[in-house]
């Protein structure tokens, strides 16, 4: 028979498979056939062996090393592989012990063993060969091999024979074998043999280790074990899980010996062993075993991929919804165990859109798949809190807020009151902290669970309905949403109506639409949403749509418009100036009356007793805020200019604001010269020509351009035409920044705006999102047992980088990798740092938080 070259291995174990038969059936001699094979082995390496004597064939054919023979990569491995090989079953509806009694190949696979056990072995018959007669060296080495030649023939044999008779022969045979070669210690672990004998083969690994296990050994143990078809075989994998979890994790960083964690390639190992038991759905066992691997080397979690995360949780998962899998003692048990894995890999990947995505997806198929399915709803609410907590916000789009919606709706239909009080606490705490849903779904959410809430239990879920009421107007007041209020939403004033909460609406309109609104609500809420364009009302005979808000005028068809005509009817008029509904015959409107007084009075500034407009925003000379109208400033991402919160467009670029965008206090910002100066302008009043613009607005025509500033590090002039504008990441976006022309040194107003309580904060120990609320007006912070006063925020340039203008955010210079100057001087043992590299593919920022 002939055989290819290229594949001499694979030929080589077949024709060994071929000779195994040929001894069962007693036709050959295992040396006449070893001899032909070494003929043929010889053939295909072109060997100079040139010797007649055909009784040291078999010796030279075992002693062929890599020089010889590249295919043959060695004489141990090649023996480990031949014997594995010979065990081989085809018939897998039989069991071990049926394929040792009517198996040729696993009898004939014996047989072999001890024949060559026999002949190699023995010390004496390899002293035989002339070459080497009086080579000590060799004989020794030989003798080792004789005994590897055991151990696999244990290992082999060891599911037929005694349990005690092999365990006591493999410690024999161990205790003449030293350290074992690596590539016959995973061939030896990948035998599928009895797991207490693999146990005895790790303990021995290690103990001749010097007694610890170190990153190299670890990884082979674990990578062979992972390899055994034991793993798949449902009579052993506990026996073999037991082997890892109790012989091989317990061994790390024992007598504080040194772990070298950052050498081991740790993805392939970690997919290759959740691959391994999702075979067999056991996820219990694999939390089990990441905890144990944790607990001895807490620092690994920084190197365990994202996606070993995902196949976790989602094996968890299967354990809890497979009802036939052996897992989690109940469905509580098993969403406990999954959380802490989610909160794990979130706080590590969260940074990262596509990790945070590939997590959340599993997260939440968990959350709604798990028993009991009536808890869902409570599962879903905590998971999206998991992601607020460690401050990677998962943007939520209208399905999944519409989702959380019904789930939540559904709950308080079918539970009785007293349990009504914890769901809509759950609710309205997912409400608070989903900063980037929109205020319209908003509106219409709560709408709808203040109709579950009284279709379900009517009046007496009063108190439940104000709760709503209140964190509503909270949540806008929060957010500066301007010209929205909860008595001209239909739905919801309506529903405040039935739980007798506030004032009722003098009459209600229809609109042409079909809508019917409240008499306070001047404009359609339908028309606005249905239309780019701001429709106001539509006229209900010609359907003429019409954009100013609907106070007293009629339609180009001569029909009055639907507001007007009801109120006449209920016996009101509208003011002919703001549109406020009014009783029959009360001419003074308060609305206007109240505004008309306070344009013409004049209060005082409480911090520099300037006279100015009582409806003033702030003063215009200290530009210090009223405390009845606060105000804010927030960043449009499109011009990077920033505006009042009381426009919903930008001034600059007429950009709308959106929900997710950066909002800061209206602060003003000292001058090197001393003046304070608008926020919303660079340029200095007092060291200017001219009155540069305000809230982008364009300045006057004509007006001279000379605006600049005195820079408050070096005490030099700046021109705002010559400055350094540089941009740098603040949690989803960009912030454009401006520098001196001079020093480099961050321009005063843009200091002030990156100091703000609002932009993420993180704790430069666990690399966690601060809440806002513990960070004082100083900026400081107390988080994980420490005072942190760095604000990461706040741009620096690296003193490591020679002749370099770049500057960098965060903990550490995004060019050399060295801490920022107040970290090394603070000379800390560990900090956190963000990796800011680009992925290669859509330019996006990995965002993940590593340890130092």
């Amino acid at each position: 028979m002939r055989f290819p070259k290229e594949k001499p291995i694979k030929h080589f174990i077949y024709r060994s498979a071929m000779l195994s038969s040929a001894l069962a059936m007693k036709k050959f001699s295992l040396e006449r056939e070893l001899s032909e094979l070494t003929s043929l082995s010889f053939q295909l390496s072109n060997s100079e062996w040139n010797s007649t004597d055909s009784s040291l064939q078999p010796f030279r054919a075992l002693k062929l090393n890599v020089a010889k023979d590249p295919s043959l990569l060695s004489v141990s491995s090649l023996h480990a592989l031949m014997f594995s090989t010979l065990y081989h079953k085809f018939d897998s509806s039989l069991t071990r012990r049926e394929a040792v009694l009517i198996g040729g190949l696993s009898v004939a696979g014996n047989r072999c063993v001890r024949l060559v056990l026999s002949l190699f072995g023995n010390p004496n018959v390899v002293c035989l060969d002339p070459l080497h007669s009086l080579d000590t060296e060799y004989c020794a080495s030989n003798h080792s091999n004789g005994a590897q030649l055991k151990i696999a023939a244990l290992l082999i044999n060891s599911t037929t024979a005694s349990r005690q008779h092999d365990k006591q022969s493999l410690m024999n045979v161990l205790d003449e074998v030293g350290i074992l070669p690596t590539h016959v210690l995973a061939a030896l672990l990948s035998i599928p043999a009895s797991p207490e004998l693999l146990g005895l083969l790790v303990d021995h690994t290690v103990m001749a280790n010097g007694g610890h296990l170190s990153a190299s050994l670890f990884s082979l143990l674990l990578g062979s074990l992972l390899s055994n078809d034991n793993f798949f075989s449902a009579k052993y994998f506990d026996a073999m899980n037991t082997v890892v979890r109790n012989h091989i994790l317990p061994r790390i960083g024992e007598s504080h010996a040194y772990f070298d964690y950052v050498s081991i390639r740790w993805t392939p190992l970690m997919n290759k062993w959740a691959r391994v038991y999702a075979k067999k759905v056991k996820g219990r066992e694999l939390y089990e075993c990441y905890t144990i691997l944790l607990k001895k080397a807490p620092a690994v979690e920084t190197k365990l991929p994202p996606s070993f995360y995902v196949r976790l949780i989602g094996l968890i998962m299967d354990c809890g919804v497979d009802k036939g899998a052996t897992g989690f003692p109940s469905s509580q048990d098993c969403w406990k165990r999954l959380r802490d894995v989610a909160v794990q890999a979130i706080r590590l990947f969260g940074g990262n859109p596509k990790d945070l995505h590939a997590v959340w997806m599993v997260l939440l198929k968990a959350a709604l798949t798990l028993e009991p399915l009536s808890d869902d709803w409570q599962r879903t609410l905590e998971a999206y809190h998991i992601c607020a907590q460690s401050g990677h916000l998962v943007k939520v789009d209208r399905g999944a807020f519409l989702q959380v919606i019904r789930l939540v709706g559904a709950v308080i239909a079918r539970q009785p009151l007293d349990a009504v009080e914890t769901t809509v606490s759950k609710f309205v705490e997912f409400l608070q902290e989903q900063r980037n849903a929109s205020f319209l779904w908003i509106l219409d959410g709560v709408g709808a669970l203040l109709s579950d809430l009284w279709n379900a239990h009517g009046e007496d879920a009063r108190p439940h309905a104000v709760l709503l009421q209140d964190t509503l107007q909270q949540l806008l007041k929060d957010r500066n949403v301007a010209g929205v209020t909860l008595e001209n939403n239909p739905t919801i004033k309506r529903m405040l109506e039935k739980f007798s909460v506030g004032e009722a609406t003098p009459f209600w309109w229809q609109c042409g639409c079909g809508a019917e609104l409240p008499a306070s609500s001047k404009r359609c809420v339908s028309c606005l949403r249905s239309s780019t364009n701001k429709i106001s009302w539509t006229c209900a005979e010609c359907g003429e749509r019409h954009y100013s808000p609907c106070h007293c005028q009629k339609c180009k068809c001569g029909v009055v418009n639907p507001r007007q005509n009801k109120a006449a009817k209920n016996g009101y008029t509208l003011c002919n100036n703001c549109g406020e509904a009014l009783p029959q015959g009360n001419t003074s409107c308060p609305r206007c009356k109240r505004h008309n007084v306070d344009t013409s009075r004049q209060v005082a500034c409480r911090r520099c007793n300037f006279c100015h407009g009582a409806n003033d925003l702030y003063c215009p000379s200290c530009f210090i805020v009223h405390d009845e109208r606060p105000l804010q400033l927030w960043h449009c991402a499109a011009c990077h200019e920033y505006n009042y919160s009381t426009w919903s467009t930008c001034q600059g670029c007429r950009a709308t604001r959106k929900a997710h965008c950066i909002r800061v206090r209206f602060l003003p910002w000292l001058c090197g010269c001393g003046s304070q100066n608008h926020p919303c302008r660079l340029a200095c009043g007092t060291c200017s020509s001219c009155a540069p613009s305000v809230g982008g607005k364009k300045s006057t025509p004509g007006a001279p351009l000379s605006p600049s500033y005195t820079c408050v590090t070096c005490q030099k002039k700046c021109s705002i035409t010559n400055i350094t504008r540089d941009m740098i990441p603040s949690g989803d976006s960009s912030l454009q920044i401006h520098m001196c022309e001079h020093c480099k040194a961050v321009h005063p107003r843009d200091r002030v705006v990156i100091s703000a309580s609002s932009l993420p904060r993180h704790c430069m120990v666990c690399s966690s999102v601060v809440d806002r609320h513990l960070i004082s007006v100083n900026g400081e912070f107390s988080h994980c047992g420490t005072l942190q006063r760095l604000n990461e925020n706040i741009p620096f340039r690296c003193l490591h980088c020679d002749g370099t203008t770049h500057l960098s955010v965060g903990f550490h210079c995004t060019n050399c990798g060295w801490p920022r100057p107040e970290v090394e001087e603070a000379e800390l043992a560990y900090y956190v740092w963000q990796c800011l590299k680009e992925h290669s593919s859509d330019s996006v920022c990995c965002g993940a938080w590593n340890y130092s």
